[in-house]
C-alpha cells in the first residue's frame, strides 16, 4: 500500500506547496474523499513551488488527502513526494474585516513502498 496523509483544512481556500524534483514521482491528491487527481512533481532542477490550487471549496471543514502512486514522470529517477506547505483560509463571519490565511508547513517526504 502506498503512504497516505490526511489532514483537515477550512474552506473555501486551499493550495499545495510542494518540492519538484529529478527524483519525485506522482502525488495524489483527493479532497472531501472525492476521486484522486495526480500531480506530477518531477521537475529538471530542484525547487519549491505551488502545484495545487483551489478557490471554489465550500465554506467549512475538509478533508484533503495526499498518497503515493508509486507513478513516475519517464524522466524521473524516483517516485518520493514531498509536501512543503498547506495553505487555508478560516471561516469568515460578517464583523470580520478580512481573511486570514493560515498556513500549515510540513516539511516531509513520503515515497511508495
Amino acid at each position: 500500500m502506498n503512504a497516505v496523509a490526511t489532514v483537515r483544512t477550512y474552506g473555501p481556500y486551499l493550495r499545495v506547496k510542494s518540492e519538484k524534483s529529478t527524483s519525485n514521482g506522482i502525488m495524489e491528491i483527493s479532497i472531501d474523499g472525492g476521486a484522486w487527481a495526480d500531480i506530477d512533481l518531477y521537475e529538471s532542477n530542484t525547487h519549491q513551488e505551488y502545484v495545487y490550487t483551489s478557490t471554489i471549496l465550500s465554506a467549512g471543514q475538509h478533508r484533503v488527502q495526499f498518497r503515493v502512486s508509486g507513478r513516475k514522470n519517464p524522466s524521473s529517477s524516483g517516485d518520493n513526494v514531498s509536501l512543503v506547505q498547506i495553505e487555508y483560509r478560516t471561516p469568515v463571519t460578517v464583523t470580520d474585516l478580512g481573511e486570514e490565511i493560515y498556513d500549515f508547513n510540513w516539511a516531509s517526504v513520503m515515497s511508495g513502498a
